[in-house]
């Protein structure tokens, strides 16, 4: 299935143009990855769907593996998505 046949699910079940369900997902997705790259410790929880937050990965040594020379790997903020049990059992009841 594409993006746009669930833009247009939605749109027909809430009675608006699929453009419109389309402008608010990304208006959505947008607003939440903004939150995610300014707030150092976000954590949105969406029910019945999952947990968004940032994990930091702390600066640590490693190899370059063309040249072998020791490095250093900077510290890195990481996007983290955990499914709700709602929906994992939503799923494997489909499944």
């Amino acid at each position: 299935m594409e993006v746009k046949e669930l833009y247009a699910r939605v749109a027909k079940e809430l009675e608006i143009k699929p453009k419109l369900v389309k402008e608010v997902c990304m208006q959505f997705f947008d607003e939440l990855g903004n939150e995610l790259a300014v707030d150092k410790n976000a954590r949105i929880k969406i029910a019945r769907f999952g947990i968004f937050e940032v994990r930091v990965r702390q600066e640590r040594s490693g190899i370059n593996n063309i040249t072998k020379e020791e490095m250093v790997i900077p510290e890195r903020r990481i996007p983290v998505f955990r499914f709700s049990k709602t929906f994992k059992d939503k799923v494997d009841h489909f499944g």
